[in-house]
């Protein structure tokens, strides 16, 4: 039991993958860097082995994290798909049909009951034990349980989404081991529009934290939870030494002159990214403007479509596809930057608009999770209803057309930045009290009558 708010932390995270590129990859590998540097130990395990090469798994492993993952032939059992297992649910319970039968007749004969209840109540019952067979998400923690219980954790710490469903598993991994659990959803889930929904996985932790206010709402309204929600922000290292200031860019009396440069940091994702919207929407700035360009910065599923979509609209010769941009190569990218946009489907907390924010860029994003806690529009930006392309070009071309207002808007984006608490040492020192509030709740609840149960 842990007794003081300064004892030493073996946190366990677990995730369900760690992508080459991404916010929410970026933001847990400093807030990792940050436990370390106080003084506490933790080790990480990836559901699916991460692709290499990794520059978040490169850093985690450089700072002495413990980086283990489930092996690749049990990940590819462990994620087999949903309806591949309905159908071989369904196909196994017409094979087990004529001993069903038989068993369900001679049970109807000796308790005097109706054969065709019998029968289906059996088949149901051949169903939910054949779904508890292939439950085959706890394979994935076949591993975990081998290799990270050698030092057993004080926190668990499970990073996920979808109301606690994804990592599978994760938290009831966690609950079983009783262990005091944190976990992060790091989206924003939409307001419940269809009525109550059940309690989900995620009140299995002790504390939950919600990387928005909005995603805060969503978990309560939408995922029915129960448990205390703690608002903490992504963390982004501040590109700007302690001491100096960000001054407006591209001062049009000293700056040579060049194109107005919008541009999009984001996972090539067009069902939440929306980067299709951006690019119809920069066809009616670059009608009405020629003195701009589009810096595409990124990589994903669909950017051969976006590339087609970019020459289907004749833009190909203002847009320009960077690929996956490195942390070290983001400095290179803000300044050759006027304005980032993110015209999202939806968002957590997106940290491309943090980024954009300590670099003092004007963001024009989407209506969508948090970012409207991030962009005061009209002030740091513009905030624009998502999927519509002609609000999202008109906020385009205002900034375009003004360069005193993209520079008051830049200030204003870096003043946001500095008062939110967004630097690495604020994340960290954030998470560590919901961790020490876990370890709290966990005690407490342990020693309540009304909570001793499986």
């Amino acid at each position: 039991m842990l007794a003081s708010g300064s004892l030493r932390l073996n946190i366990l995270m677990i995730a369900h993958v760690i992508g080459r590129a991404g916010g929410i990859e970026m933001s847990m590998v400093d807030l990792v860097s940050d436990l370390h540097r106080r003084g506490h130990a933790v080790t990480v395990f990836v559901c699916r082995s991460p692709q290499r090469p990794n520059q978040y798994v490169d850093r985690l492993l450089a700072s002495g994290t413990v980086v283990l993952s489930c092996p690749g032939w049990l990940a590819a059992i462990a994620g087999l798909d949903l309806g591949l297992r309905l159908k071989i649910i369904e196909a196994v319970v017409a094979l087990l049909a004529p001993f069903l039968l038989l068993v369900a007749g001679l049970y109807a004969i000796a308790q005097r009951r109706p054969l065709v209840r019998v029968w289906v109540g059996a088949r149901g019952k051949a169903r939910a034990s054949m779904s508890w067979l292939l439950q085959l998400e706890r394979l994935y923690y076949v591993t975990l349980t081998a290799r990270a219980w050698r030092r057993r954790p004080n926190v668990v710490h499970v990073h996920g989404w979808g109301c606690g469903q994804d990592p599978p598993g994760g938290l009831p991994w966690a609950r079983s081991r009783g262990l005091p659990t944190v976990y992060t959803e790091h989206n924003s889930p939409p307001l419940a529009t269809d009525g109550v929904k059940p309690p989900s996985w995620l009140n299995l932790a002790d504390v939950i934290i919600a990387c928005s206010h909005a995603g805060a709402t969503g978990l309560r309204e939408t995922c029915c939870a129960i448990k205390p929600i703690v608002v903490i922000p992504y963390s982004v290292a501040d590109p700007v030494p302690v001491g100096h200031a960000i001054e407006a860019r591209h001062d049009p009396s000293t700056a040579p002159p060049r194109p107005v440069t919008f541009t999009c940091l984001a996972r090539m994702s067009v069902h939440q990214k929306r980067q299709d919207d951006l690019l119809r929407a920069f066809r009616k700035v670059a009608d009405a403007r020629q003195d701009v360009r589009l810096l595409l910065a990124g990589d994903g599923e669909d950017r051969a479509m976006l590339e087609r979509l970019a020459r289907d609209l004749e833009v190909e010769d203002k847009v320009s596809f960077l690929g996956v941009v490195p942390r070290d190569r983001l400095a290179w990218l803000m300044a050759e930057s006027d304005v980032m946009v993110l015209p999202s489907a939806w968002e957590g907390l997106p940290v491309s608009v943090i980024e954009s924010m300590a670099f003092g860029k004007p963001v024009v994003a989407s209506d969508v999770g948090g970012n409207p806690e991030l962009v005061d529009d009209g002030v740091s930006g513009r905030i624009t209803p998502p999927r519509d392309v002609d609000p999202l070009a008109a906020a385009m071309l205002e900034l375009a057309g003004d360069a005193d207002l993209r520079a008051r808007m830049g200030v204003a984006a870096r003043e946001r930045f500095e008062s939110g608490g967004f630097r690495p040492n604020d994340v960290g020192a954030a998470t560590l009290e919901v961790y020490r509030e876990a370890v709290r709740q966990h005690n407490s609840h342990a020693t309540d009558p009304s909570e001793m149960r499986t």
